[in-house]
């Protein structure tokens, strides 16, 4: 019996994927088949992985055209025969009981999704952030409110033990640039109805130039996250209001962030991509402004220019200018 289908895309990720796959194989459970989706890489990685797979039958290596990460995530949904599945990114590792703890939880709490915590660190070891929550089984509600706070939750899919189950009533990855894990995550942890945090275990996320799912954001602005805030926006008013306020800030705080950093500012926003991220931030900001006007978790500052932003692009900029001296 398969317990666990552990996916993992890769990318030109030659430098990585093997250790990732010898971090698999060191997993005290043992009954998980390892999917491994070649997402058209032009360097050896479908190699290294073909030759692991040749000693190990519970890798399976699937090769196709260069789609992207989340095309790459739902071929390997789609092949998986585990009872369970995980993703694992190909340069990230994690604990050797994490399998095993990961499942043990979901089984003796009878919950369909298990979530541990994430530390952030550098290739030489060193901590960089983590994200945690405490021990216990937590309501959906309770679950997305931290979610969408942006502190304690990490809003991939890694660090997450899911029932396949789940994945049979149209739970997939959205093909965005950005965000599509986060819209993945948090329509699977509404699904769960309950899940169950643990710090029995944990996922390491490394740090490395130009590997992180974050990076093409945080260098390019991308009208996808303002597709996302909107898609999770509109959930969170059907579903779940009673989280409205924390979860409205959180996700216009996340949007913001790229145009509202003085590094940022200073180095992008003559660029035509800048131009028009903002102009769509604004539309969001104008679509939800009376949400935004009676919101209580945001304080009167941050109201006055996310509101003047509703309005203009350019008062914005003039505001935030004085505001870094410029």
């Amino acid at each position: 019996m398969v317990k666990i289908s552990v996916i993992v895309p890769v990318y030109n990720g030659e430098k990585y994927i093997k250790s990732c796959l010898k971090n698999l194989q060191k997993q005290t459970l043992k009954e998980f088949e390892i999917i491994v989706v070649n997402d058209g890489s032009s360097d050896n990685s479908g190699q290294v992985c073909e030759e692991l797979a040749k000693k190990d039958q519970r890798i399976n290596v699937i090769h196709q055209n260069n789609s992207g990460v989340s095309n790459a995530r739902n071929i390997g949904i789609n092949s998986a025969v585990g009872e369970y599945i995980c993703f694992i990114d190909c340069d990230d590792y994690i604990d050797s009981n994490y399998l095993k703890v990961l499942y043990d939880e979901c089984v003796n709490n009878n919950v369909k999704m298990s979530i541990c915590g994430i530390r952030s660190v550098k290739e030489d070891g060193t901590l960089i952030s983590m994200k945690e929550m405490k021990n216990g089984i937590y309501s959906s509600t309770k679950a997305l409110k931290e979610l969408f706070e942006f502190k304690n939750l990490n809003g991939g899919p890694c660090g997450k033990l899911i029932h396949k189950s789940l994945f049979e009533n149209d739970l997939y990855f959205p093909e965005l640039k950005v965000y599509e894990d986060l819209i993945f995550s948090y329509k699977a942890i509404y699904k769960a109805g309950n899940v169950v945090f643990t710090t029995r275990c944990r996922y390491y996320y490394l740090h490395r130039e130009g590997i992180g799912a974050m990076a093409k954001f945080i260098k390019e602005p991308s009208r996808d996250s303002i597709k996302a805030a909107y898609d999770i926006l509109e959930f969170i008013k059907l579903k779940i209001p009673s989280i409205w306020d924390t979860s409205f800030y959180g996700v216009i705080s996340q949007v913001i962030k790229y145009i509202s950093d003085k590094k940022q500012i200073d180095s992008k926003w003559k660029k035509k991509s800048s131009v028009l991220y903002m102009n769509e931030t604004k539309k969001l900001l104008a679509r939800y402004r009376r949400e935004l006007i009676i919101n209580k978790s945001i304080n009167s500052n941050e109201k006055i220019v996310f509101i003047v932003l509703s309005y203009s692009c350019n008062i914005y900029k003039f505001i935030m200018n004085k505001k870094f001296g410029k």
